[in-house]
């Protein structure tokens, strides 16, 4: 009888599976911050080159207004 299968039978659970899901939960958590970390740090960009540009016609119009 393997490791495995006597932590299966006597204890009803076999640790490996335990220790894999765990990581599963945790890894599909990592990667759901990640694109949550990502689609922010895209809108923070489209923002601020939004900004940018208006800045840019404020400074043009200022610029043709002399």
């Amino acid at each position: 009888m393997s490791t495995q299968a006597y932590y299966k039978d006597r204890l009803g659970f076999d640790p490996n599976e335990s220790m894999n899901g765990e990581l599963d939960k945790t890894q599909q958590g990592y990667e759901e911050n990640l694109s949550k970390f990502k689609a922010y740090i895209a809108l923070i960009s489209i923002l601020d080159i939004v900004n940018l540009f208006i800045e840019l016609g404020q400074m043009i119009k200022s610029n043709v207004e002399l």
